[in-house]
């Protein structure tokens, strides 16, 4: 059974005492031993070492002179990889020679420098980017979509074509029916209906369809309100009063303005009531001025209801009376006149 040379601890199936590192003997060399000292150590016969053993016979590395000096560092660079006792090849992590038992001083194994973790768009160390899809799934979707893309494109296109088309259709009917409209007009116009003749003469001062022409406007208003068209009759009033295709003359537009008031038409009534009010083509008469607007307000018409309005609410031609002015006001209002409106938001 192997032994420890120098402690005789039980060395079997070891070249070196686990204990003190000293070389092992096979055979029954601690037989005989002695006590000194409180080590035990064999005889010199006993202790002879085995011819295959001679090689290994080296004092412990305890025992080693100089062993206090500092002891070399296995595997810390290429340049140390031989036992510097025996000149044996030693491997790293080894802490004796395996031939002469010489000790070595581990060295701790060299860490890398920390880095940083190097920012990824992927894997465990993902960092957002702003909630940007990668340029590759925004191509892959937009390569996923292309048909309905198409498709959404040639309805837009679609829609738009049809739409024009609609619009060009609507002024194309539109411009028809009114070439017609003028066509038989200008017949009816020539053949004497006044209706027409006044027709005409508003195509003429409006520029609908024909070149604005104010003087060929009068002249048919003219043909229609002898006839007593109403309409015509205040048309012509207008003329004569804005002097738009003849000379400006506000007791001609009075006279054209009464003919058609005394057939009830409102426009006129309320057209005369102005005149009377302002003193143009006649003497200045609030109470007739009154007497007309009332007439055109009763009839519906809101620039009479609001001029009646403010007569009552400044006491002009009739008794000052707020509460009327508000009522006539309001009835304007209703249908839309800017000029009560405004009134109403004033003093209310």
């Amino acid at each position: 059974m192997p032994f420890c040379t120098n402690c005789g601890a039980n060395a079997q199936g070891m070249k070196f005492c686990a204990s003190c590192g000293a070389a092992v003997v096979d055979g029954p060399g601690l037989q005989q031993t002695r006590q000194t000292g409180g080590i035990q150590h064999q005889t010199a016969a006993q202790s002879a070492p085995r011819p295959d053993q001679q090689h290994i016979q080296t004092p412990s590395p305890f025992q080693t002179p100089g062993y206090n000096q500092p002891i070399p560092q296995a595997g810390e660079n290429a340049a140390i990889n031989t036992c510097p006792s025996c000149g044996s090849s030693i491997q790293p992590g080894i802490r004796f020679c395996l031939v002469c038992g010489h000790a070595f001083q581990l060295s701790q194994p060299v860490q890398p420098p920390m880095t940083a973790p190097q920012s990824s768009n992927y894997g465990p160390n993902a960092q957002p980017q702003n909630n940007v899809a990668p340029p590759g799934k925004v191509s892959s979707i937009i390569s996923r979509n292309k048909l309905l893309i198409g498709i959404l494109s040639g309805i837009a296109v679609a829609l738009l074509l049809a739409y024009g088309w609609i619009l060009w259709k609507k002024e194309s009917i539109e411009s028809i029916y009114e070439r017609a409209e003028r066509y038989w007009y200008r017949l009816a116009a020539n053949q004497g209906n006044a209706e027409a003749q006044n027709n005409l003469g508003e195509y003429y001062a409006s520029g609908q369809g024909v070149v604005q022409d104010y003087e060929e406007a009068v002249k048919w208003y003219r043909l229609a309100a002898e006839q007593r068209y109403a309409k015509a009759q205040n048309n012509l009033g207008e003329c004569y009063a804005s002097g738009q295709g003849v000379v400006q003359d506000y007791e001609e537009a009075v006279k054209w303005y009464r003919l058609a008031a005394k057939q009830r038409y409102a426009k006129a009534q309320n057209n005369l009531g102005f005149c009377y009010a302002s003193g143009q083509g006649v003497v200045q008469d609030y109470e007739e001025a009154v007497k007309w607007h009332r007439l055109a307000a009763d009839q519906g018409n809101a620039d009479a209801q609001c001029q009646l309005g403010l007569f009552y609410a400044d006491g002009q031609g009739v008794s000052q009376n707020p509460s009327e002015a508000i009522r006539w006001m309001r009835l304007a209002a209703d249908q839309g006149n800017e000029n009560a409106k405004r009134w109403l938001s004033d003093n209310q």
